[in-house]
């Protein structure tokens, strides 16, 4: 039987080092299932710990975009995949990492290995996991490129007109997000999307059926919560780390690169507050402090996700 590790949990709880340490024990190999660590280039901020000299492995899988690049990089004991994917220009939604995860949980598992899916995304892994009418809806590239430049307060106001009741519904983190905005945009414009519901999942036959297998993958999950108190001592911790080893000049590098802050990838929490402070509108001081806040803030959102849609 095969079977199909996922470590899901908060930013900071120790995931990948988990999961390192499982791939040792069953011969597994890392998926990533973080929507930070999937671009190019952005590595110090969002922590990809890769070791140095350690070089991107392209594989052969097509892509429904030709942009999308899918390959691993080789760690010490392990392989980690779906670092890399894609520029941080080009927007990447769940459905575009599904895309790309399903051929390489395929290739791991034909290759008689154990792949373990670890991150903290997890409207990723939603999409994976549950039959959910909206992930067959493909990307629209043209409109995606029309709303690329439009502030989260005009995709919110363009959503409004295109699907009143759902827009109604938004908190103020899902108001502000433009990257989910634009899926959101794309989304209303398919009829189907108003039959879109989460019902009682069968993780492992969904599984089975969207990866092609003969019999149905044994599911081990582990899910990684903390205490408020101890998430924030150790984002406090991560962040000073990741400033000493120069976030600040990673973030400058992007930015003589041409990368603006209104690019997908570039709205990372870290980046975006060190952009602040780069241009003159934030000390290091406070760009470093509202960076902690914001990373609290989003293990808050987290768990409540975890919760509402892993019953966990």
């Amino acid at each position: 039987m095969n079977t199909i590790k996922i470590i899901i949990g908060q930013t900071a709880t120790g995931k990948t080092s988990r999961a390192i340490k499982l791939a040792e024990e069953c011969n597994g190999e890392l998926i990533n299932c973080d929507a930070r660590q999937i671009y190019r280039g952005l590595n110090i901020v969002t922590g990809k710990d890769l070791p140095p000299n350690v070089k991107f492995q392209i594989s052969n899988f097509k892509t429904s975009d030709p942009r999308f690049s899918i390959g691993y990089y080789q760690l010490p004991t392990a392989r980690i995949w779906l670092y890399d994917i894609v520029d941080p220009k080009v927007p990447f939604s769940s459905f575009d990492w599904n895309e790309v995860a399903i051929p390489v949980l395929r290739d791991i598992i034909g290759r008689g290995r154990t792949p373990i899916i670890v991150g903290g995304t997890g409207f990723y892994l939603t999409h994976l996991l549950r039959n959910i009418s909206t992930a067959t809806i493909k990307p629209d590239w043209q409109l995606r490129k029309e709303l690329a430049d439009k502030t989260a307060p005009e995709l919110l106001a363009i959503y409004r007109t295109a699907a009143p009741g759902k827009a109604a519904l938004l908190n103020g983190s899902e108001q502000g997000n433009a990257q989910r905005l634009i899926r959101r945009i794309e989304i209303s414009r398919h009829k189907e999307s108003a039959k879109d519901t989460y019902h009682v999942p069968d993780f492992a036959r969904e599984l089975q059926a969207k990866l092609k297998l003969d019999a149905l993958p044994a599911l081990d999950i582990r899910t990684l919560l903390l205490p408020r108190e101890e998430l924030e001592a150790r984002i406090t911790r991560r962040v000073d780390e990741r400033l000493r080893d120069g976030a600040l000049s990673e973030t400058q590098r992007l930015l003589g690169r041409g990368y603006r802050a209104s690019d997908p990838g570039m709205r990372t929490l870290g980046y975006v507050q060190l952009m602040k402070h780069i241009g003159g509108t934030m000390s290091l001081a406070e760009a470093r402090q509202e960076w902690i806040t914001k990373e609290l803030q989003y293990t808050k959102r987290q768990r409540v996700y975890f919760q509402k849609y892993f019953k966990i």
